[in-house]
């Protein structure tokens, strides 16, 4: 009816005065297009009927709805694409800039990487024990914490740099590794800043990847026959998940744990996870990435502690979000490099 096209081409008006104002110009193309679409169906909707009986659609107004789900979808799509982009452009903003910030100077050739947030109950620990066994440099990445853990570092004049904003494991690795690459270390250790990890293994664990020449050794809680008393039920049904999902990249190679954050990298891998690092939580994606290059991974047993203070940050229903989110990644690096 006359009504409908008159109405329709309102709303287009409508919606054009917002491009570049609240809604993005950058989606231009794709509402022009169904715009186009909305006023070709009110003008003239029989046309579409061969369409639609070619597609097996009865009704010509099933067709358009089914058009305008298709476009949420791609519009849904879209703007998850450029969130993602925005997002590891921000974290790679925050990271460069507070690597470039780190002046404590370098004595050995192994730098420990800790990733904290919000860990004022267990940094101070953290930093005796760590200086108590040596051997090592080390440097905490205070991932925008809103506790006291910046103050208690500064205190105890620990080596420290603070993220402008919260960028999550990634980020907070990310800033490490450009960090050894700036100040020229040989090997990185992940290591966790809540007390699981044993620090006075850190050095046996560097002698056996330059021992076996290995790109990556993994501190595993479940290889050797060791016990792990700080694992969950839900956590470990987790990692068997995984574990099989990583032989899609290796079904020669089998990994124990690889979920664990305590883990010594060579300088060989650095420059291609600070181009490619995953998102979020990355230990099992870095696997799949350094599998797909070829590179040379171990397994040394460690027996881990619980927690000194506080709760993990993936437990309960994030255990089972963290799964997911994992397998999907594991599943999609697959299919995007065959």
């Amino acid at each position: 009816s006359p009504l409908l096209i008159i109405l329709t081409f309102l709303g287009i008006t409508a919606m054009f005065s917002q491009l570049g104002g609240k809604v993005a110009a950058r989606s231009a193309p794709a509402w022009i297009l169904l715009f186009g679409f909305l006023l070709f169906c009110a003008i003239t909707p029989n046309s579409l009927k061969p369409i639609a009986e070619a597609l097996g659609i009865q009704v010509v107004s099933n067709l358009i709805f089914a058009a305008l789900i298709f476009f949420l979808i791609f519009q849904a799509i879209q703007e998850s694409v450029f969130s993602t982009q925005f997002g590891r452009k921000l974290r790679q903003l925050v990271s460069t800039q507070a690597a470039q910030s780190f002046t404590f100077q370098k004595s050995n050739r192994t730098l420990v990487v800790l990733p904290t947030y919000n860990e004022e109950k267990n940094v101070e620990l953290m930093v005796r024990h760590l200086r108590a066994v040596g051997g090592f440099d080390f440097c905490f990445v205070n991932d925008g914490s809103v506790d006291s853990t910046e103050s208690i570092l500064r205190s105890l004049n620990a080596p420290y740099i603070t993220h402008s904003a919260n960028i999550g494991v990634s980020g907070g690795l990310m800033t490490g590794f450009k960090i050894a690459l700036l100040q020229g270390y040989d090997y990185v250790v992940q290591c966790d800043s809540d007390g699981q990890h044993p620090v006075e293994k850190i050095q046996s664990l560097v002698e056996s990847a330059e021992r076996e020449n290995a790109d990556l050794v993994i501190a595993s809680r479940f290889t050797g026959g060791t016990k792990d008393e700080s694992s969950t039920v839900l956590r470990r049904f987790g990692s068997l998940m995984i574990r099989y999902s990583l032989r899609l990249f290796s079904s020669s190679q089998t990994m124990t744990d690889p979920t664990s954050g305590f883990r010594i990298y060579s300088r060989s891998v650095i420059p291609l996870l600070v181009r490619d690092m995953p998102e979020e939580y990355p230990e099992p994606e870095i696997l799949a990435l350094l599998l797909l290059h070829q590179k040379k991974i171990l397994e040394a047993p460690v027996v881990m502690s619980p927690r000194h203070d506080g709760k993990s940050s993936i437990s309960g229903f994030r255990s089972a979000h963290f799964m997911m989110k994992v397998l999907s990644a594991l599943i999609g690096l697959r299919l995007r490099n065959l």
